[in-house]
Parts: structure tokens; sequence; C-alpha cells
């Protein structure tokens, strides 16, 4: 019996991105059951983009808009709610795309059991389109403690077992946790849940920089601190000591970036001095030597 997959589609204004978004998983050598498409209460023409695609596309579209709260996870957890019956749902940001053999690599191997949650590689292209670099995770599993590490997800690669995402509750739908870290969160309690993760190195997404909600600097360092103590919190008392101190290693070395950036020296020393202590490795140490650096300039 073939596996059922649904893809969930996030959008907020940027109709004419959301187009290339839906042509490529139109041009899928696999194509999905179900294309669900949830609008934060854009207001513009995304309501007339997705209505016009559904009327030449095979595959059934459904659009789902709601109140503007500007959080992709509760969008998510909206549009996954109604995915019921489908054994897989894949993600696509508005902004970015797949390329035609995204679903039918991962499906190939997912067809083999064994994953619950299975990311690819990624093209990151600038706004004009052109190629800035190439991201080839390393294949096979992703443990839990380097993932706490650095996470080598991107959401528009990941493809998970909807059962998964009921299991854990879906993803964190706090006013925090908007703009970085909600999904990275989700992938954390999964690994820590015991649910089997792992990478593709062919990069099958093409991810568009610049155009997210915390793009480049502008990236509140007060807001991934935060997050990383969500996921730090997540593992108390579930036996991940060294995965929970890496996480509360990376919240300190945030916390510090953003104490220095308001002028607070004293209070950043000290948090890079906690990032070195509970992780110890090379970008505690780049914190650390930043925040020196400031305090002597």
């Amino acid at each position: 019996m073939t596996a059922e997959v649904g893809v969930i589609i996030g959008t907020y204004r940027r109709p004419q991105h959301l187009q290339a978004a839906l042509d490529s998983v139109a041009a899928q050598t696999r194509p999905p059951q179900r294309i669900f498409v949830c609008d934060d209460e854009s207001g513009d023409g995304t309501a007339g983009v997705v209505a016009q695609f559904a009327r030449t596309s095979p595959i059934p579209v459904q659009w789902l808009s709601a109140p503007h709260t500007g959080h992709p996870g509760k969008n998510r957890n909206q549009a996954l709610a109604h995915a019921g019956g489908l054994d897989w749902v894949a993600f696509l940001d508005d902004d970015d795309r797949w390329e035609a053999s995204k679903l039918a690599d991962q499906m190939a191997r997912l067809d083999q059991g064994g994953v619950d949650l299975l990311g690819c590689g990624v093209t990151a292209v600038g706004p004009d389109g052109t190629v800035r670099r190439i991201y080839r995770p390393r294949a096979g599993p992703v443990r839990l403690r380097p993932l706490a590490a650095q996470n080598p997800f991107a959401t528009s690669g990941v493809i998970l077992r909807r059962q998964l995402w009921a299991d854990l509750g879906g993803f964190n739908e706090h006013p925090r946790m908007v703009g970085w870290g909600d999904d990275y969160e989700l992938w954390i309690r999964a690994a820590a849940a015991g649910a089997r993760l792992e990478n593709l190195p062919d990069p099958l997404v093409v991810y568009r920089e610049g155009q997210g909600i915390m793009a480049a600097r502008g990236q509140d360092l007060d807001q991934h601190a935060y997050a990383l103590s969500v996921m730090a919190q997540a593992l108390a008392g579930s036996g991940h000591a060294l995965a929970r101190r890496i996480l509360w290693g990376r919240h300190h070395a945030a916390a510090a970036e953003a104490r220095l950036a308001a002028g607070r020296r004293g209070a950043s020393l000290r948090h890079a001095l906690q990032a070195v202590w509970r992780f110890p490795a090379r970008p505690s140490w780049a914190t650390l030597a930043h925040v020196v650096k400031g305090r002597a300039g």
C-alpha cells in the first residue's frame, strides 16, 4: 500500500513566491495526495493565487486562513489538524521551492522503514535567484547530542510521520516561539522521545535567503536565547543531560550577544562565561572572545 503524503505551505503576503512554491509541488515526480495552504490572514492576492492553482491542479488543495499571528508553528498545527488519513506530512515555506525529485527521493528512503523524520540538503539563493551556497548535511541518522549543538534540518526539506506530530503535541505555539526555533524545538523533542531522525545530503530544496521573518542581522538574539532555553527545559528529567547542557550553553551564548548589543557588558560577560562552562566548544569560545573584545573596545 502506497503511503499517503500531504504538503503544508505556510504563507503571508508573498503571492508571487507562493505561486512558484505551488508550481514546484505540482511538478513532483511523485506527487503528494493533498496540499494545504495556511494563510496567516494576508489580505492581499494570496487567496486568488491559491484558487487559480486549485482550479487546474490534479492534487486536492485546501486553503486555510486564520487571524494573523506571525506564528508559523501555529499555522502548521492548524493544517496538521486537518490532515487526518495521511501517513506523512512535508513542509514548504512560501518563498522556497522543491526540486522535482524531492518527494520521490525522500519517500524512496521512507518506504524502506526505520525513519520518522527525514530532511535533505538545500541550495541557498539570494533574492535575485543567484546561488549563494549549497548545504549538504551528513547522510544518515541524526542523534540528539549533535542536534542540540546544531540544527541540520531546513524546515522546507523536512517530511515527518504525522503520528509523530500528534504524539508530541504539535509545534510549540508560545507567542515568543516566533521567527526562530519553533520547528527546531519540535525536532529536539522528537529526538528526545526516541524518534528516528535522518538526513539525505542531496540539495532537494531551493531556499531563498533574506526573506524570512527574522532575516540577516535583524534576528532577535533575545528570541534565540529564549527558544534555546525552552529546548533545554524540554529535556529536564529526560536522561539527556549532555544534550540539555549543550542547549543551555547555546542559550547563554545567544544571551551574551544580545546583552552586548544592548550595551549591558557586565551581563554579557557573565552569560559568555556560562556558555563556555556549559558548552566548551568553538562557538562558545568565539562568543567569549567577541564579548571580551567588545568590552575592551
